[in-house]
């Protein structure tokens, strides 16, 4: 199952314009969230075009910093915010709801990111 959601993922890829406006959105912070988390800088530069996204503690930390400084997450920062996800350039509300909904029940916020992140891009690529 792995191999195939992963094989489905290569397959896909971003319209340029959401590649474009989403690591836009990354910019301000990708110094701060890259040095927070540790992550190799290359992972998060690359993760729209190549749809690399590495199930490892340091991307997962990246992309909360990054939900965090966008102000993705709840006022009490246990959970990402369905609204404020929506109001994401690119992020349709069904697909906002689905994906906070499937992190849900992940207690640690690195990985609840991640698992939102992942979900956003591969309904959002084609």
């Amino acid at each position: 199952l792995v191999i195939c959601s992963f094989v489905l993922v290569q397959s896909q890829e971003l319209h340029e314009e959401v590649v474009s406006d989403w690591e836009a959105l990354h910019v301000p912070y990708f110094d701060k969230c890259v040095k927070e988390s540790n992550v190799d800088p290359m992972v998060p530069k690359k993760m729209y075009r190549d749809l690399h996204l590495p199930d490892e503690s340091t991307f997962h930390c990246y992309m909360r910093c990054i939900f965090e400084n966008l102000n993705l997450l709840t006022d009490d920062r246990y959970d990402v915010d369905v609204q404020k996800l929506t109001d994401v350039v690119h992020v349709a509300p069904e697909i906002a709801i689905r994906c906070v909904g499937a992190g849900k029940h992940e207690p640690d916020m690195c990985m609840k990111t991640y698992i939102v992140t992942k979900c956003v891009i591969g309904d959002t690529a084609n």
